[in-house]
């Protein structure tokens, strides 16, 4: 067994941590942590990281890279996403966790994304054979990426997510009315129109923490385990969840069993994401895979493991 390495993925909505090693059965992920910092929030609108987002990220940061070097993880690769793309002030964020954690931090491009997000998912699921649609709805961007067994066919970073949505129409009225969804899911319809269409019978794969948030609801999950990667879930679960969510407020949200209570705000528009992305692909049901971004790097970064 080789020293483990880690991956620190700070997205939009939550910094995400993966501890992984390999042996002579390949990658073994053992812990994968989620943290609800939200660095994205409110940039949107300002085009900034604030102050508070940016001081409470940098302290989720500390502890994440102190307990790595606790447990003598040196090898860690630490990359943005979508926010760090948009925020006029991304630098300096960079540039703060340089000089008081020791890090550095890679920004990604949306292609770059992207395609390590289909590639976590393709080893997601190894042995699914022909066309595969992937989507990753994240914080601040979607990813969506078409592909085959051997090639990406085509793949796009639209600037619609779950907090950036919610921000926008959503945060004025709890439950939201009838004319702010109409008004989001019109916005949502006209970036995913854009896109390449699947051809008939093609998988679809979904990553992200709406669709798992979707499957741990649709089960009733009480603690949150492995078991729903792979789960289906059909177009009538989510349609249902679709409507309850638009019925309740975010308190009430917050209690139905299966939701993870730190994403009871920004689930409803992640949710609208998947529903129309199945519109646009003329499809019924899609799979739940809980590897994503930070397991393609884990696989690309750290080659020589293997």
């Amino acid at each position: 067994m080789t020293p483990p390495v880690a991956v620190i993925d700070i997205g939009t909505n939550t910094i995400k941590c993966l501890i992984a090693h390999h042996d002579s059965s390949g990658w073994c992920f053992d812990t994968d942590t989620s943290y609800p910092t939200r660095i994205g929030e409110h940039t949107t609108q300002t085009g900034i990281f604030s102050e508070i987002a940016i001081e409470r990220n940098l302290k989720q940061l500390n502890e994440i890279v102190t307990d790595l070097h606790n447990r003598e993880i040196t090898r860690i690769c630490i990359v943005g996403t979508m926010a760090f793309r948009i925020a006029k002030n991304a630098s300096h964020f960079v540039q703060l966790a340089r000089e008081q954690l020791g890090i550095e931090i890679e920004i990604l491009s949306g292609t770059e994304e992207s395609r390590l997000a289909y590639f976590a998912a393709r080893h997601g699921f190894v042995g699914s054979d022909g066309q595969i649609g992937v989507f990753d709805v994240g914080g601040g961007s979607t990813e969506i990426i078409i592909g085959n067994n051997s090639d990406i066919l085509s793949q796009e970073s639209y600037p619609i997510g779950a907090v950036q949505l919610t921000e926008t129409y959503l945060a004025h009225s709890d439950p939201p009315t009838p004319g702010t969804m109409k008004a989001m899911e019109t916005e949502i319809s006209r970036v995913l129109s854009k896109g390449k269409r699947l051809s008939n019978g093609a998988g679809v794969v979904g990553i992200g923490g709406t669709l798992v948030s979707i499957a741990a609801i649709a089960i009733k999950m009480k603690h949150f385990d492995a078991s729903v990667h792979g789960f289906v879930v059909d177009r009538e679960e989510l349609e249902y969840q679709w409507r309850m969510f638009q019925s309740q407020t975010i308190a009430q949200r917050k209690k139905i069993p299966g939701m993870d209570p730190a994403r009871a705000d920004v689930i409803l528009a992640g949710t609208s994401i998947v529903r129309l992305l199945l519109d646009h692909w003329s499809v019924e049901e899609v799979k739940v895979c809980l590897q994503g971004l930070r397991h393609g790097l884990v696989r690309e970064r750290f080659p020589e493991e293997v």
